[in-house]
């Protein structure tokens, strides 16, 4: 498809900076990583210092609470850091489940300073102690976060806006709080539980649903999907396949080319195949 491959175009180009922010939780403490190790899906003690790994917070009934990455600091603490606005849910959260240990959160406001294309990974510094700095590990294309509490856009890279991230997120499959993500979502439905889940650690909050999933080959009603059209999506449009109503538009982008969007997809659906939104032809795909 002649519209999908002008998107994908944009992957292949030199790296460009994007200004955002990010929501940021301090854990320190000498119970941190015992307190940690009980709330959140990934395996804690395995995250080296100045590491990072991605992990869910869930709520009790194994639904998403929210998705983020935790760092390792050198000392006894950890930085969680959010997409924007949703810190405040995962503050109180933490705070709900923090009995009896030895350790203190806070919740600060970050800038986040995304470096997407080719030369990215020039910007990582290994050697940053009280920010956070890692590669992106998107799939289609080279990335690199850097998250602090004041940064600058290094010189010689060109800064794009936020509408452009928000179009290789969507290319490469890449969720949103709020958007794909909430307090309905259940983790196997994302295409995140690989990254995000251990299933070799002790328990944790939430972690009764994830587990019989898995057991039973994660099969859930519905599997985010890309779709692509040569018209405009808008979010909350309705997905459609031979007259069924089978799931709606999460996050959408639209220029000339057409449209790229997200959408949960009834796994009845097996991709890749054709539907309308809103009487609008698709191609609905799996995740890169």
């Amino acid at each position: 498809m002649e519209f999908e491959n002008l998107y994908r175009e944009t992957l292949q180009t030199e790296a460009s900076a994007f200004s955002l922010r990010r929501d940021v939780l301090r854990i320190y403490g000498i119970d941190s990583e015992t307190f940690l190790q009980g709330q959140v899906s990934q395996d804690v003690t395995k995250i080296e210092a100045r590491k990072s790994k991605w992990s869910f917070i869930l709520n009790p009934d194994g639904k998403v609470l929210a998705w983020l990455r935790i760092t390792r600091l050198p000392d006894d603490g950890f930085l969680l850091d959010v997409d924007e606005n949703a810190g405040e849910e995962t503050l109180k959260r933490l705070l709900r489940f923090k009995l009896r240990v030895q350790c203190d959160i806070s919740l600060e406001k970050w800038h986040w300073l995304a470096v997407r294309g080719k030369g990215a990974e020039q910007y990582l510094d290994s050697a940053a102690t009280d920010l956070i700095s890692t590669n992106a590990n998107w799939p289609l294309i080279e990335g690199v976060d850097v998250v602090s509490a004041s940064i600058q856009v290094p010189e010689g890279l060109v800064e794009e806006s936020s509408q452009k991230f928000d179009l290789l997120r969507i290319l490469n499959g890449v969720p949103r709080m709020g958007r794909e993500l909430n307090a309905k979502t259940i983790p196997a439905e994302t295409g995140l539980v690989d990254q995000s889940v251990s299933f070799d650690k002790g328990c944790y909050t939430g972690q009764e649903l994830v587990a019989r999933l898995d057991s039973r080959g994660n099969k859930v009603s519905k599997h985010l999907r890309i779709l692509y059209s040569q018209d405009p999506l808008i979010q909350g449009g309705i997905i459609e396949v031979a007259g069924d109503n089978v799931g709606k538009v999460t996050s959408s982008y639209t220029d000339t080319h057409g449209s790229v969007a997200l959408g949960y997809v009834s796994r009845k659906i097996e991709p890749p195949t054709k539907g309308t939104v809103n009487g609008s032809q698709v191609h609905i795909k799996v995740l890169p």
